[in-house]
């Protein structure tokens, strides 16, 4: 276009240049466009952004609430579960203090009894020694005789100790000094008769140290002893017996009681060594000759 007109070349050059700018100008709008839509994008993307960074501290705050609520219903807890114990220990103040007043007033209605008490167990104290004489006395020399026997003998004992100043009471009985109501009751319900004399024969039976012989012509000694001792594995036998041996030995061994019946004026030299006491001791234990065999003998043994 330059060769031929220079006129044309100007006009050629500013065709190009439009045409260029055309393209340039499609192509800036082409990236505008996607320009806005990304802004639009990001911004929506930025809206939801925000959205759930409030969301976030929302539930930040959310959860510092919740945190906050489980601490005052664990301290209300523990402050309630304190006012319940406080009120339970309220309650047991107030039942021990009504069982407290109650028991002082009982306890003024037993003055008088106490003060009756104390001054009888004064007395009983000043007449302590000639009381437990007369029962020593008793328990050693009473067993053989008759009821009325046993009085004649104890109103003896009584002048002489009275002539030698030794105190004593004026009401004694055996069954006073050693003996236990209680074990007096179990006794009578095991077939003990309940009368002075067969009372006082218990406890004759009860404390003596050797082994008592007892003259029972209506047995009723000999029902009393198997039922008190049924619990512990009473052995019987009689002397006539030729297992007596066999079963005395058992006895001695394994401390069970023995009850021997219908023993005569004569008793079998089998028993002499264990009434008269005869007992050896072998390394630590003691023993006791029945017959042809030393016997280790049972402290519990009763016969």
């Amino acid at each position: 276009m330059k060769a031929i007109n220079l006129a044309a070349k100007s006009l050629c050059e500013w065709v190009h240049a439009v045409s260029s700018f055309t393209d340039i100008f499609k192509d800036i709008q082409t990236k505008q466009e996607q320009c806005k839509t990304m802004d639009q994008q990001l911004a929506t993307a930025n809206a939801a952004l925000d959205i759930k960074q409030k969301v976030f501290n929302l539930q930040q705050e959310l959860d510092q609430v919740i945190r906050k609520v489980q601490q005052l219903e664990k301290s209300y807890n523990e402050s309630k579960l304190e006012k319940d114990n406080l009120d339970d220990e309220v309650k047991r103040t107030e039942a021990r203090l009504g069982r407290a007043s109650q028991l002082t007033e009982g306890l003024a209605d037993e003055q008088v009894r106490w003060q009756e008490n104390v001054q009888f167990l004064k007395e009983q104290l000043d007449v302590l020694l000639g009381n437990v004489f007369l029962a020593a006395a008793s328990v050693a020399y009473h067993g053989p005789f008759t009821g009325s026997f046993r009085e004649l003998i104890m109103s003896s004992w009584m002048e002489h100790i009275a002539e030698l100043q030794l105190p004593f009471s004026e009401s004694y009985s055996l069954q006073a000094i050693l003996g236990d109501p209680i074990q007096i009751r179990d006794w009578s319900s095991k077939g003990l008769p309940s009368d002075s004399i067969s009372v006082t024969n218990g406890i004759l039976v009860s404390h003596c140290m050797s082994y008592p012989l007892m003259i029972d012509p209506q047995s009723q000694a000999n029902k009393w002893i198997k039922n008190m001792e049924l619990e512990k594995g009473l052995k019987v036998g009689k002397l006539q017996q030729d297992t007596i041996g066999k079963t005395l030995e058992m006895g001695l061994r394994m401390g069970t009681p023995l009850l021997v019946e219908d023993v005569q004026e004569q008793l079998s030299s089998l028993f002499e060594p264990l009434l008269t006491k005869s007992f050896n001791i072998v390394n630590g234990r003691k023993m006791v000759r029945i017959g042809d065999s030393d016997i280790e003998f049972d402290e519990t043994f009763k016969m």
